[in-house]
């Protein structure tokens, strides 16, 4: 079983090095061609341990990990290495669904203005619930760096970022949540 998720996981990542361009389609995120724009990530160690999420890369496409073997988190300043995102991304199983580019690209330009909110001080609200993490990411291909955008955190503890653009992009992302996990 475990080399069957491998081996998925490796050609759900060769299907997402090796898309297609659409030429009907804007061609900002073809250009852009980066393999994660969004992720959600929740994990929660109470009562035996949960790790679930998907990534959304520069096409539209959004790829789901269900307990991944292994797996690297971001930095203290929310960096992690293209190499470690990589890595990560043969953690993937399946593709959940497929966001259209043209409401892609209206939420790709947000990021950069909700990586300048505030990020509040973390709030104890509940215990055993784990944490859920709303996040999108700006690649910068010269040091080969991805940068992790806290949008919203929920769960044991709430971290907001409170700048009108993240919250915004966290109800979109949290409506493909509710479609991808069916709640």
């Amino acid at each position: 079983m475990k080399v069957l998720n491998v081996m998925t996981g490796l050609v759900a990542l060769l299907f997402l090095l090796t898309a297609c361009k659409d030429e009907g389609n804007d061609i900002k995120n073809d250009e852009m061609n980066q393999k994660v724009i969004f992720q959600f990530e929740y994990e929660n160690f109470a009562w035996g341990h949960q790790h679930v999420g998907w990534f959304m890369n520069s096409s539209g496409y959004v790829f789901c990990y269900n307990l991944p073997d292994s797996w690297t988190q971001c930095d203290a300043e929310g960096f992690i290495s293209a190499s470690n995102m990589d890595f990560n991304l043969t953690q993937i199983d399946s593709i959940c669904c497929f966001i259209d580019k043209i409401e892609l690209n209206a939420k790709i330009d947000l990021i950069e203005k909700a990586a300048q909110g505030e990020i509040t001080e973390p709030v104890h609200e509940m215990c055993d619930a784990g944490i859920a993490v709303y996040a999108g990411f700006i690649y910068n291909p010269s040091t080969e760096m991805y940068k992790r955008i806290l949008l919203k955190q929920v769960g044991d503890f709430r971290v907001d970022n409170t700048s009108p653009e993240a919250v915004a992009l966290f109800n979109w992302l949290d409506t493909i949540n509710l479609r991808i996990f069916d709640y």
